[in-house]
């Protein structure tokens, strides 16, 4: 012992550091190592290092890494300290992109955007539990939201490197993005070797309702839902502006742009909402605002609505995570362990949910040639979150949910 009082955690500004240090890992894990893809995947077409078909099979592989890594980040968790293994996978995500900075076979592509997307996984199960562990449940919405404001970030600083580079060799892209990664990793390694375990002496939330199992599954469902009515957004959306509605890369990199700054503040928008008016009430809120304008995308044509629905599909997409795991640690109650297990499986399920729509929708797009119906099956499936969370008896609101 080194003498020094524990601070609670109330009063500890170690969590606003550990937020920045989280935002720093969903950024490159989640923000770039996922999302930069996106702009990429018409130029990866234009470049003829792969037909449309192999390339949306790319993007769909870095969901099924996710997956991977969110199934094995509680095993990671076990064999070192969250501070060494986090910006470990921040290390594998700018490899990720560092390996495919050169013509290769198809299979070498698929291994490292598997990689890029196991990294992710783990970061995001290992730096969300580290964080909100250590956090006040009256500042668990601000603080999810400056964490997975890192993805909005990396989803713009993506949208702003791809265009700039078009004019350049596809290969420079691709290490551009590793550098931005590096640079992310030596930035914030500081706030991460500083990094502790989360506290197991929080007693804050012994006050909330104990609900049972059933809740829980209920959340992982709509969660689940909810993420794979983003799909079509999140891989599509840029090829779509630039092929469907014949935008080309320039006008695609604008939109993406877009949707780049509505997800700089999705996640702290949403969670400053939940702080206010509880979890549930956001999570309908938020589920409602995305079928709408999921649906609508194929609508809007090339005229404003296209970037409306960029900005708010963007906000969205890292928005809607803080809404998730902040329910999950209020329904999973004061136990350490139990938080980090339920936020696992409502990740695993997230994982499952995307990587099966991605793979699902890029087979359609492949057999169809159309994006519109992309669109709409994936707001489809999001009404079912709806459904789910607007049924009382399966989603019991504490009083005090907002404390």
């Amino acid at each position: 012992m080194n003498g020094k009082p524990m601070t609670p955690p109330e009063t500890d500004i170690h969590w606003v550091k550990a937020s920045i240090a989280g935002l720093a890992a969903c950024l490159v894990g989640i923000g770039v190592a996922r999302f930069a893809y996106s702009p990429l995947l018409p130029m990866v077409i234009a470049a003829g290092w792969f037909d449309a078909g192999d390339a949306a099979y790319l993007g769909a592989a870095n969901l099924a890494g996710y997956l991977a890594g969110a199934l094995s980040a509680r095993w990671v968790g076990t064999k070192m300290p969250v501070k060494t293994a986090v910006p470990l996978m921040m290390l594998i995500c700018g490899l990720s992109f560092a390996t495919c900075a050169v013509p290769a076979p198809f299979a070498w592509f698929f291994v490292w955007r598997f990689a890029g997307g196991v990294a992710g996984g783990v970061i995001m199960i290992l730096s969300a539990s580290a964080v909100l562990g250590r956090v006040p449940p009256a500042r668990r919405g601000l603080a999810g939201g400056i964490v997975f404001t890192g993805v909005g970030v990396g989803i713009a600083l993506g949208g702003i490197i791809v265009p700039l580079l078009a004019s350049f060799d596809l290969g420079v892209t691709w290490a551009a993005l590793a550098v931005a990664c590096g640079l992310v990793l030596l930035l914030s390694w500081p706030l991460w070797r500083q990094m502790d375990e989360p506290s197991q002496n929080d007693n804050t939330t012994a006050k909330l309702i104990q609900h049972d199992d059933r809740s829980l599954y209920v959340l992982y469902a709509i969660y689940t839902m909810a993420a794979i009515g983003l799909v079509a957004p999140m891989v599509f959306l840029a090829d779509y502006v630039a092929r469907s509605l014949n935008m080309g890369v320039a006008g695609a990199g604008i939109v993406w742009v877009t949707f780049g700054v509505g997800a700089l503040f999705g996640a702290i928008g949403t969670g400053r909402l939940a702080d206010a008016i509880g979890f549930r009430n956001a999570i309908v809120l938020a589920v409602l605002i995305e079928i709408a304008t999921v649906a609508a995308i194929p609508f809007a044509g090339n005229g404003p609505f296209l970037y409306v629905g960029a900005l708010i599909t963007g906000a969205l997409v890292p928005g809607i995570v803080p809404l998730a795991a902040g329910r999950s640690h209020i329904l999973a109650g004061d136990d350490p362990a139990r938080r980090m297990r339920a936020w696992s499986r409502a990740t695993t399920g997230f994982s499952v949910g995307q990587a099966a729509a991605g793979y699902l929708l890029s087979f359609i797009y492949d057999v169809t040639g159309r994006h519109d119906l992309l669109f709409f099956i994936s707001a489809a499936v999001a009404v079912i979150a709806l459904a789910l969370v607007l049924v009382p008896s399966l989603n019991p609101e504490p009083k005090d949910e907002r404390l």
